[in-house]
């Protein structure tokens, strides 16, 4: 497969690979997934990662949550927390003051 700047992508269907290597890490098929699988009129949605799915994403919270209570159920922390202005703003913000 051939992406729009003319570079050259090996897509395997049967390993879930293309030399792009988007559709590993994101687990969604890529660009060049997608012309193949229209190609050989398969449907890309197939080749999306399981935990994209809706049954996974449900199950994960179907479990009980139980809140946090009050803060003042809260152990005093064993440090002190102070709050510096200068260090919660980035240098590229900062140059625009």
């Amino acid at each position: 497969m051939r992406g729009r700047n003319g570079n050259r992508y090996v897509v395997n269907l049967r390993k879930m690979e293309c030399d792009c290597g988007k559709w590993s890490e994101f687990g969604i098929p890529c660009s060049h997934v997608q012309s193949v699988c229209k190609r050989w009129d398969v449907e890309a949605a197939n080749y999306v990662k399981p935990y994209y799915e809706i049954h996974p994403y449900l199950a994960t919270y179907r479990g009980i949550y139980t809140p946090l209570p009050g803060e003042h159920y809260w152990d005093t922390p064993p440090f002190e927390l102070f709050h510096k202005e200068t260090l919660r703003v980035s240098r590229r913000v900062a140059s625009f003051r």
